[in-house]
């Protein structure tokens, strides 16, 4: 207990006053001198040298356990990297790499970008920076960042084997933006397709640009799966051009925070007449949960998917004096119709972090029927009056089940230990030339591009020599499915992610449902059944 007790001081110094106004004074004086008494003791009386800076860290997030499991401590080294993530920029060269067999190689470059600029190109491999070897040193991703990265204008010089020749770059650093769209792409004259990973600070810009680059679009297919969240209000910005003005997107509340409400503030939205359907899973959480809330409480579009995490919980970040931050919990957010999202969280905190493995467990990712809705928590949506739930994420309006049919031993074992994207990086390597000379473009090498039988046992045996076992049923099971895989994965080594996406989607059961519904009768009559 002592830990813990050592660092509220560093908290509540750094908190406001105005937070703490409403507790008595005499009580929180006490205990902060009970604090101070403490952390005296030990540096003075305690019969061992002690690391204070461990100790410290170690006892904060203790103590951040005992409050929720959204709330959360960042060390100072880690808060850099996870607002790069966030505000969507770093500073560095611009390249996507892969560490193959030791060695640094060069996936893709941004467009635009430093290393794109200087003429650094798919499949080069990066040997030394600055005159240091990077090759056969064990490297690492810390590693590759702690060399490539750096402050805007300054300089560094890579040494770059591109098939049997020996190339030198200097190379200026700039500021490299990181992407929150995965994909943007026009299926057929009437729907697109965008998928968000996350909502940074430029994602609105992104998908702004996007919609503006796709052109006018009867529908429009949002794919949040996978997506943790974000600012909240890069959310309601993005929610703004689906709805009319003055209407409610979500709102906010908390014990010491007023009820603050986020409405659409114009009626300019550019998707304001587009059929929409919004595609979520159990990895759907936080500010996508806002999105695909908020547009199922105004019968906006149609969710279809898996329900979502369920994280209703906003937290404020509050920096500390060593730079470090607790992300601590100051609110809940509620959808329009006043559900509140987040799934219960008491107890033990590894419980509520292992939810998703236990929904496998449980059987509700097969069968919705197999989750229990809380019927205390029925609201109705706001234009149509259909019935949805709070308390527990986003039951989707049509529910899809994870199909794992095509999941073998060997598809599992193949994926998790990175060979099959060992032996498209290999292929790419040899064939990069001749794919780009056949095929002009990515829809081109869609259209036409074929991964066949004796293709696909190369592959396998290529991975039976990596000690990855491949029955007869493995290969019977996953042999479909893999060969799509393996054609995506190409794709995006070659072009691009929307490429990638074109080619899985093909195969998704979430998106081919979404087309369906979008290009019969059920659209409407699913938002407005009666």
């Amino acid at each position: 207990m002592s830990r813990i007790l050592i660092l509220l001081t560093c908290i509540l110094t750094t908190l406001s006053s105005s937070v703490f106004a409403q507790t008595d004074e005499n009580s929180f004086n006490i205990q902060a001198l009970k604090i101070n008494r403490v952390l005296f003791y030990i540096d003075q009386l305690y019969v061992d040298s002690i690391n204070t800076e461990a100790t410290v860290e170690v006892g904060i997030k203790k103590m951040l356990e005992y409050l929720d499991p959204h709330s959360s401590y960042i060390s100072a080294k880690d808060v850099q990297a996870i607002t790069e993530q966030l505000d969507g920029e770093f500073e560095g060269i611009g390249i996507q790499y892969s560490i193959y067999k030791d060695t640094l190689l060069i996936v893709g470059t941004i467009p635009g970008g430093p290393s794109d600029k200087a003429g650094l190109r798919a499949g080069d491999r990066i040997l030394s920076v600055n005159g240091e070897n990077i090759t056969n040193i064990e490297l690492t991703d810390i590693g590759v960042t702690s060399r490539l990265k750096g402050e805007k204008n300054s300089k560094v010089n890579l040494k770059i084997k591109r098939k049997n020749n020996l190339l030198d770059f200097r190379i200026t650093r700039d500021i490299i933006p990181i992407t929150s769209i995965d994909a943007a792409y026009r299926v057929d004259e009437k729907t697109c397709f965008m998928r968000i990973n996350r909502f940074s600070k430029t994602t609105y810009d992104e998908f702004i640009q996007k919609i503006d680059e796709l052109g006018e679009a009867e529908n429009i297919i949002i794919d949040l799966r996978g997506n943790v969240g974000g600012y909240l209000e890069i959310a309601t910005k993005i929610l703004s051009e689906m709805l009319t003005e003055g209407k409610l997107l979500v709102y906010t509340e908390g014990l010491h925070s007023k009820k603050k409400e986020y409405r659409v503030e114009a009626d300019d939205g550019k998707l304001l007449k587009s059929k929409i359907v919004v595609l979520i899973d159990e990895g759907t959480a936080s500010a996508s949960e806002i999105v695909s809330g908020a547009l199922q409480d105004w019968d906006r579009a149609v969710i279809i998917g898996r329900r979502s995490f369920g994280k209703g919980l906003v937290q404020n970040a509050y920096l500390l004096p060593d730079g470090s931050v607790i992300r601590l919990t100051t609110s809940k957010y509620y959808t329009p119709s006043g559900r509140l999202i987040q799934k219960p969280y008491k107890g033990i905190k590894a419980k509520y972090s292992d939810d998703v493995n236990n929904r496998y467990k449980s059987g509700e990712l097969s069968d919705i029927h197999n989750f229990q809705i809380d019927s205390t928590k029925e609201y109705k949506t706001l234009e149509s009056k259909r019935l949805v739930y709070g308390g527990g994420g986003i039951l989707p309006d049509i529910f899809i089940p994870l199909d794992t049919s095509s999941y073998s031993n060997f598809y599992r074992e193949a994926l998790n230990k990175g060979i099959i994207n060992d032996y498209v990086i290999e292929f790419v390597d040899n064939n990069r030339d001749n794919i780009l000379n056949k095929y002009k473009n990515s829809s081109n090498y869609i259209d036409n591009y074929i991964i066949t039988d004796i293709f696909f046992d190369k592959f396998v045996e290529y991975a039976i020599k990596h000690n990855i076992k491949c029955t007869e049923s493995d290969y019977n099971t996953s042999n479909k499915e893999l060969k799509v895989l393996l054609k995506a994965l190409i794709a995006r080594d070659i072009w691009d992610t929307s490429a990638y996406f074109k080619i899985l989607n093909t195969t998704n059961h979430e998106f081919n449902k979404a087309l369906e519904i979008l290009n019969n009768n059920r659209y409407s009559q699913l938002l407005y059944p009666n």
